[in-house]
């Protein structure tokens, strides 16, 4: 959750969850039509039907965590356990993407 509430302070609307099915519920009941970008962690249980449902509604882009994929157009490291994580690396790597595509 912490990657969401950094996001919110840098300027972004995020809506973070954390579950696949959570995310689906807090977007049904905000009735979010789209969403841009979504950053998930592949191995989570539910991330493919995430990504099908959220598809439905048109092209977003992908940020993966922890685990590269070809589909993604970045991927960020989740933090080392323990250690606190630094939120600058992972908001530019939103900016970047957002802005062109992760290039």
């Amino acid at each position: 959750m912490w990657l969401g509430y950094a996001l919110i302070a840098a300027g972004f609307q995020a809506l973070p969850a954390t579950s696949a099915e959570g995310a689906i519920y807090v977007l049904e009941t905000m009735r979010i039509a789209h969403v841009d970008l979504l950053i998930i962690d592949p191995d989570l249980p539910g991330s493919r039907h995430l990504r099908e449902w959220l598809a439905r509604s048109g092209p977003f882009k992908l940020i993966t965590i922890g685990t590269p994929e070809p589909a993604a157009e970045a991927m960020i490291e989740r933090p080392a356990r323990g250690a606190p994580p630094s939120p600058r690396d992972y908001v530019d790597t939103v900016r970047r993407v957002i802005d062109n595509g992760g290039q």
